[in-house]
Formats: structure tokens, sequence, C-alpha cells
């Protein structure tokens, strides 16, 4: 193998990563999404609302709701270019970090499908790269022609 070409093990490596940060940009856009959806929503109810109606509202809610509202951040943007909408997924998945655990736990919840492509995704990488590398090891080995 020449110098300047990469090994099957680390094309392989490097493909896994990249899905894998593809994958948590989605799983945290996903979750961000969802939440800022249903944030919206609550804008809407309580925009005509008096000072009195509103500390009500916020009265009946559970305090885990109230614990969910509070701990999603919302980012936002005009959307001018594509741009903007490609730096909105990465700051979206950074923003999210540190609510790892619970973006996780929210879409074996509410959405298994994505973490189900994802894992799915990673694996078929993983075998390809197997075969691939036992490929390279059968045509390492010098070849022996067959006499009758």
């Amino acid at each position: 193998m020449a110098e300047s070409e990469k090994s099957i093990t680390w094309v392989v490596t490097a493909a896994m990563i990249l899905i894998a940060l593809f994958g948590w940009c989605f799983l945290a856009g996903s979750y961000n999404g969802a939440y800022n959806g249903e944030l919206r929503n609550l804008e809407e109810i309580t925009e005509d609302m008096s000072d009195e109606e509103l500390s009500e509202f916020v009265n009946s809610l559970s305090e885990e709701k109230l614990k969910e509202y509070r701990d999603v951040t919302i980012v936002t943007t005009d959307r001018p270019s594509p741009r903007s909408g490609i730096m909105m997924f990465v700051v979206t998945a950074a923003v999210q970090l540190p609510n790892f655990l619970t973006v996780i736990g929210w879409h074996f919840t509410n959405r298994i499908w994505l973490p189900i492509v994802i894992i799915g995704l990673e694996l078929l990488i993983f075998l390809v790269g197997l075969k691939m590398k036992s490929i390279e090891n059968e045509m390492a080995q010098p070849y022996r022609r067959k006499f009758r």
C-alpha cells in the first residue's frame, strides 16, 4: 500500500464518526423542533391572556412541564439563506449537548425510528468495513494457480 493511501480501518472509522455526528445533529434538531413547536403553541395560547389568567395557567402546569419549558433552549432565525439553515443545524446540536441523555431518552420514547436508522447505518458501515478488510487480506495473499 502506498504511503498516501488511507487504510480501510481509517476510512471506516472516519465514516462511522461522521455518521455519529450527523446522527446527533438530527436527534438534537428533532428534539428541539418538537419542543420549539410546543413552545410556539404555548405562546399562541397565552398571548391574549391577562396577567391574572396567565398566572393561573402557569400554576396549573405540572412542575415537570415547567422544568421542560425552562430547560429547552430555542435557537431561532429568519432563515434568509441556506447557510443559516446549516448553521442552525450545527448550533442546535451544540446547544443540546448538555441535554444529551434527555434527547436520547426522548427519542427512544417518542421517535424510536431515528435512533434505529442511525444505529443501522453505523452497523452497515462496520460490516462493510469487515468485508473490505477480508477482501484486502485475500488479495494480499499470492495467487495460486490450480493445476489439473
